[in-house]
C-alpha cells in the first residue's frame, strides 16, 4: 500500500478527531456548527477511499460516472463546511466571554436580561448538562458512531461479499443509532416536564398537557407526523412565551423549531430523505435541543431564584 492510500484514509479519521473535540469541548452551538463542519468534511473525505473500493468491479464508464458525482459530492460538501464554519465562528464569537477572575468561558448575557443573577452564568462545562436535562453528546456520540459503523458494514457488503459481517455490523450501527435516539427522547420528555410545570406555575396553555404524551404519540403511525408540529414546533414557542413573562429579551428562534417537522416529513421521499435525516439528526437536531436545554435551564434557575 503506497503513500497515497494511506494518506485517503488518513485525512478522514483527522476530521472525524477534530469533529469529536469540537463537539466535547466547545459545548453550545457555536462548537455543534464547527464540529459539524468537520463532520461534512469527513464524510467528504472519506467518500474517496470508499470510491476507490468501490470502483474495482466497474467498467471504465462505470468508473468515470462515480469520480464525477464524488468530485460534485466534494464540492458541496466543502461548500457546506465552509458556511458552517462562518456560522460557528460568529455564534462562538459572540456568545463565549471569558471571565478574568475565574479564567472559564461563560455565556454571554445583555445587561437588561432578567437571567442576569448569580444564578444566571451557565459555565460552558454545565451547558450541554444542566438542571437535569441531559448531556447532547450523549445523543450525538452513538448517533455519530451508528452511522460510521454502518458505512463499514456496506463497504464490507459491497467489496468482499461477506453477508455475515456485514450484517452483524450494520445490526450493531443500528443499535448505536437506537439508543441515540432514545436518549434523545429522554431529553425532550425532560424539556416538556419543565415546560409544563413552569407554564402551569406562571398561568400559561402548554401545547402539550403532559410529558408522557410528547413522547409517547411519536409512535403513533401517521398521527406523528402531524405531533412532531407540536413536540418540535411548539417547544420553542412555549419556551418563548415563558421567557416573556420573565421580561426576556434573549428568545429561542423559533423559525427552526418550525422547519425540522416539515424536514422530517421530507424524510419519506425516496434517496433524498436519507439526506435529510443525516442533516436532521447530527445538526438541526441538536442545534435546536442544545438551544431549548440552555434556555430552560435560564428559566429554571431564575425561577429557583424567585422562590428563595
Amino acid at each position: 500500500m503506497d503513500f497515497y492510500s494511506i494518506s485517503q484514509w488518513i485525512y478522514p479519521l483527522l476530521d472525524l478527531i477534530v469533529m469529536i473535540l469540537c463537539f466535547s469541548l466547545l459545548r453550545n452551538t457555536g462548537g455543534i456548527l464547527l464540529g459539524a463542519g468537520f463532520l461534512t468534511l469527513f464524510i467528504s473525505s472519506l467518500s474517496w477511499p470508499v470510491t476507490e473500493i468501490l470502483v474495482r468491479r466497474l467498467s471504465e464508464s462505470e468508473t468515470d460516472f462515480f469520480y464525477d458525482l464524488n468530485n460534485y459530492i466534494a464540492f458541496g460538501a466543502y461548500f457546506v463546511a465552509a458556511v458552517l464554519f462562518m456560522f460557528g465562528v460568529v455564534i462562538l464569537s459572540a456568545t463565549l466571554r471569558t471571565d478574568n477572575s475565574v479564567g472559564q468561558p461563560l455565556v454571554q448575557t445583555s445587561n437588561g436580561d432578567p437571567y442576569q443573577t448569580p444564578a444566571s452564568h451557565i459555565e460552558i462545562s454545565d451547558v450541554s448538562n444542566v438542571n437535569g436535562f441531559g448531556n447532547i453528546l450523549l445523543y450525538l456520540i452513538p448517533y455519530l458512531a451508528g452511522i460510521g459503523v454502518m458505512v463499514v458494514g456496506f463497504i464490507i457488503m459491497l467489496d468482499s461479499y461477506n453477508l455475515d459481517v456485514a450484517i452483524f455490523i450494520i445490526l450493531l450501527a443500528a443499535l448505536l443509532i437506537v439508543a441515540g435516539s432514545i436518549y434523545l427522547l429522554v431529553i425532550i420528555y425532560r424539556l416538556w416536564t419543565f415546560i409544563i410545570a413552569e407554564s402551569n406555575r406562571l398561568g400559561l396553555s402548554p401545547a402539550i398537557r403532559t410529558p408522557a404524551r410528547a413522547v409517547g404519540f411519536l409512535f403513533i403511525p401517521l398521527f406523528n407526523f402531524y405531533w412532531i408540529f407540536l413536540v418540535f414546533g411548539k417547544m420553542a414557542v412555549n419556551i418563548n412565551a415563558i421567557a416573556r413573562h420573565r421580561g426576556a429579551t434573549l428568545l429561542m428562534p423559533e423559525g427552526l423549531g418550525n422547519t425540522m417537522p416539515i424536514l422530517i416529513v421530507l424524510t419519506i421521499i425516496p434517496y433524498l430523505g436519507s439526506l435529510i435525516s443525516l442533516i436532521l439528526g447530527v445538526v438541526l437536531v441538536p442545534i435546536f435541543i442544545s438551544q431549548a436545554m440552555r434556555m430552560s435551564t435560564s428559566l429554571s434557575q431564575f425561577s429557583q431564584t424567585e422562590t428563595t
